[in-house]
């Protein structure tokens, strides 16, 4: 009684183990293949801090993506270096703007930290929180492509 079981626990195992070893099918017609390729074929590596990622150049030409990494937010939008220094002296002026709840936690906006083709705004997390709860809000520019991590 025991041999049949054991040989039928070996039965069990070796079809499990021939079920697994069939290869997983994915059902994407050519067309789409050609596009998957054609949208890969150029990602340049961007960095940014210690991070550094592959996006699609395709996808920085036209449209405007958001991408969320734990929780990092990362926008990115097809811009001209006039209107992303146009962009940032908008939003300093009007994280300067921003008012708190308690005037002990004031100002909103900490600091500015100046980078190569870029700026950090220290702020606030918002207008009712303490001034414990801060946020890095980054703007940078690489390569015609403007980043918003927060």
């Amino acid at each position: 009684m025991k041999n049949k079981f054991i040989g039928f626990l070996g039965l069990v195992l070796l079809a499990a183990l021939a079920a697994c070893s069939v290869p997983n099918k994915t059902y994407s017609t050519s067309q789409d293949s050609a596009v998957i390729n054609t949208l890969f074929d150029y990602a340049p590596t961007y960095c940014l801090g210690r991070y550094t990622f592959n996006y699609p150049k395709a996808l920085t030409q036209e449209l405007s993506s958001v991408i969320t990494i734990d929780d990092m937010t990362i926008e990115s939008q097809f811009i001209y270096p006039p209107a992303f220094k146009q962009r940032i002296e908008l939003r300093e002026e009007e994280l300067k703007k921003h008012r708190v709840s308690d005037d002990s936690d004031g100002p909103f906006l900490k600091e500015i930290i100046r980078i190569n083709d870029g700026v950090i705004f220290d702020r606030n997390e918002s207008y009712a929180y303490p001034d414990a709860a801060r946020e890095l809000e980054a703007h940078v520019y690489i390569d015609n492509v403007a980043f918003i991590i927060t």
